[in-house]
């Protein structure tokens, strides 16, 4: 009791002793109270300068706007919108992992204050605890709502426009209370971490409505955790990648929340943080629980500035015995805090309070948004370009049964008017014509067809030995004795006939392999859009099997025209052919005056008459020993030598007229049935009658398969959402 009193004395005696030297030394307190003054006046002109030269960089050169008060309603007005507006693209963009758009990433050690420091700014309870408390990360936008409406909130199990279409899953909003916010979220954290509880990389958004509020947009992660001994590392490494996914790009502006209890040399987010942002440039940091390090604040803000090279802030939170305390209450002990307290009173009042750190994130947000926002923009244009062209390959590929059906049906017309402009010469793919390929054959066959039986060998000594028992037999021709008979040539040439049914076939199989070959190409130019094969395989069955048949029928006839000229004589259909044969015995041999009454043979005599030597040879196709070894000749093998000749004339001109006849045969039943008559057309529509009935998911099953569904699906949702976005930029650029 004694002790109380004397302590109670000694502290009145203090006192009076303070108002006698007031009373005493007047001009000292006043001197002191002018320079707190001076200070106070000098801190809000820094204020307003700082705030000035942040709305320089927002407002554009060209704004002649009076008014640009970082405080104005008109300023307040255009940074609101236009942050709307990149809330919007970020929500449209959010397929798209390369586009960032300008935010404010919210990020410290665990427990270090930082669902403190938000629940400060956006004026609800925000979860908050011992341990890993946000477990996911949190988009949360704070908006001013108009006057008279109602404050209110908005959660959002966040997912870009249209993904409900995309991977079966829709976003779910929730309109709720101011009150009910806390609890919601961590309903929504525990659906989306599931029964292990660990931290996992799926966003929610929540947007709050309040009067009166500054409007920004916060990406709130969890914090790093610090690992005990014998702790699996696997949560810590999730939240790590988490960080650096949303902290490296260029665009984002790093809130950094570390406890004034914190070392600032081993705070591990600011470290991440200066990995990503080695000059400070875009790093702020906010020291909670001022109250609790009321005296050493200052040179710990002071040692802040130096490390971080950025803008320090210092903010009081929430006690454990304040729990009970409304967000409003809790700022207004913080107002208390930096107004009462000796050592926080001097602070710069840019740097205290959630006040100041509020209407800093404003100015800062904006300054970011104006910076990156030409080139967003040229990003996303260029996106949409890009996903236009990606587009084009999928044009035209049906996604209903009917549209289906359409395409099936034009892109085999289209495969059948492509073989036949090729056919004709006119068609699109120059390396590979259907004429020049036929013509090639023909050739191959000709060439092959001239090697049966040359002439050389027809005129050789060989061959003379050959027939000379035959011819002998069949001697006496005319009435003459010992003469040969000229049809003797037509029974010889009927051996050499045998000869001919390989080359024919041959001919026969080549254009099949030619026409298959072609319609096969055009079947696959016509579906080059469709990945699935499973209709162009049963398509070329059907075309194979009606060219198969053709080719048969091609087959025939042409062995038809082999037996036609074994049983018809040359002499008898073409006056032509007397002529080259008397040309070519006058050449030779000089006949002049063989006895013959036929008209045909006169005039070919007649023309045969001069006759020069090198037109023989061409006539012949022989060479100059061959003949002057028939010249040679004398007695009855200079009337085989002559028979030889007759011979090699008339196979001559079976030779040619069996090659013409077989070729034209083959192109009418192979080429112009096929085509010319719709016979492959009408086949081709029955088989896409048939696959559709034989299909349980009809055409549209055959066509397209279920991941070109899914492409196409996810990039038409990703083209819409880029195409939104751009609108949105251009609009803001033009409005804002």
């Amino acid at each position: 009791m004694m002790a109380f009193r004397l302590l109670r004395s000694v502290s009145n005696a203090v006192r009076c002793s303070a108002n006698i030297q007031a009373t005493i030394n007047p001009a000292r307190a006043l001197g002191t109270f002018v320079r707190q003054q001076q200070q106070q006046r000098q801190h809000q002109h820094r204020q307003h300068q700082h705030r000035r030269q942040l709305v320089a960089s927002f407002s554009s050169s060209s704004d002649t706007r009076p008014n640009d008060d970082p405080l104005s309603s008109d300023y307040r007005k255009r940074a609101g919108a236009m942050l709307r507006t990149m809330d919007k693209v970020r929500q449209l963009l959010a397929l798209e992992s390369d586009i960032q758009v300008p935010s404010i990433v919210v990020v410290g050690d665990q427990s270090s204050g930082k669902s403190s420091v938000l629940e400060l700014l956006s004026g609800v309870r925000l979860p908050s605890g011992r341990n890993t408390v946000t477990r996911v990360p949190i988009e949360i936008r704070l908006r001013a709502c108009p006057k008279g409406a109602d404050e209110h909130a908005v959660l959002v199990v966040a997912g870009p426009p249209g993904a409900e279409r995309a991977d079966g899953s829709s976003p779910a909003f929730r309109r709720l209370t101011l009150a009910d916010v806390e609890q919601e979220l961590r309903n929504a954290m525990d659906r989306l971490v599931g029964e292990d509880g660990h931290v996992v990389d799926k966003p929610l958004a929540l947007t709050v409505y309040r009067h009166e509020q500054d409007e920004m947009t916060l990406i709130d992660l969890p914090g790093i955790v610090r690992l005990e001994p014998g702790e699996t590392t696997t949560v810590k490494n999730t939240i790590e990648q988490m960080y650096k996914r949303y902290m490296t790009p260029e665009q984002a502006v790093l809130l950094n929340v570390m406890s004034a209890h914190t070392d600032i040399q081993t705070c591990e987010s600011l470290q991440l943080s200066r990995n990503v942002d080695r000059d400070s440039r875009r790093t702020l940091l906010c020291i909670t629980r001022a109250d609790q390090k009321a005296d050493e604040l200052p040179g710990i803000m002071t040692q802040a500035k130096v490390v971080c090279n950025g803008q320090v802030f210092c903010v009081r939170c929430r006690t454990d015995k304040e729990q009970d305390l409304t967000v409003a209450e809790v700022r207004t002990k913080e107002q208390e805090l930096f107004r009462c307290h000796a050592s926080l009173r001097n602070l710069d009042d840019l740097c205290k309070g959630v006040g100041s750190l509020s209407k800093a994130l404003v100015d800062v947000q904006a300054e970011r948004i104006r910076e990156y926002f030409q080139p967003l923009r040229q990003q996303v244009e260029a996106r949409e370009r890009e996903y236009l062209a990606q587009q084009m390959q999928f044009d035209g590929i049906p996604t209903t049964e009917v549209a289906a059906r359409t395409f099936v049906r034009r892109a085999v017309r289209k495969a059948v008017d492509g073989f036949r402009a090729d056919m004709r010469g006119d068609g699109q793919a120059a390396d590979f014509k259907l004429c020049a390929e036929l013509a090639k054959v023909d050739q191959e066959f000709a060439a092959k067809m001239q090697t049966l039986n040359s002439a050389e060998y027809l005129v050789s000594k060989d061959f003379r030995a050959k027939i000379k028992d035959e011819v002998a037999w069949r001697s006496g021709a005319d009435g003459h004795p010992g003469t040969i008979n000229p049809l003797a040539a037509v029974w010889v040439v009927k051996q050499l006939l045998k000869e001919v049914p390989a080359p024919l076939s041959g001919l026969v199989q080549q254009y099949t392999a030619v026409v298959e070959s072609k319609w096969c190409w055009a079947l696959e130019e016509s579906f080059q859009q469709v990945s699935r094969n499973v209709i162009q395989n049963q398509l070329k069955d059907a075309a194979r099997a009606i060219i198969l048949k053709r080719s048969t029928v091609a087959r025939e006839r042409v062995q038809e025209l082999a037996e036609w000229e074994e049983t018809t004589s040359m002499v008898a259909l073409d006056p032509d052919y007397a002529v080259q044969e008397e040309r070519a015995l006058h050449g030779v041999f000089s006949l002049r005056d063989t006895p013959t009454t036929s008209f045909f043979w006169k005039r070919a005599r007649h023309q045969a008459a001069e006759v020069m030597p090198h037109e023989v040879k061409v006539l012949l196709s022989l060479t100059t020993e061959a003949l002057n070894a028939l010249k040679k000749l004398e007695g009855w093998d200079r009337e085989l030598g002559q028979f030889q000749v007759r011979t090699l004339v008339y196979w001559a001109n079976v030779q040619r007229r069996l090659t013409d006849t077989a070729v034209l045969s083959v192109r009418h039943h192979l080429v112009r049935c096929i085509v010319k008559n719709d016979q492959l057309l009408e086949t081709l529509d029955d088989a896409v009658d048939a696959i559709a009935k034989a299909r349980s998911g009809g055409l549209l099953d055959a066509i397209v398969t279920p991941q070109q569904h899914r492409e196409m699906d996810v990039l038409n949702i990703k083209l819409g959402n880029v195409k939104q976005a751009r609108q949105l930029l251009r609009d803001q650029e033009l409005h804002g």
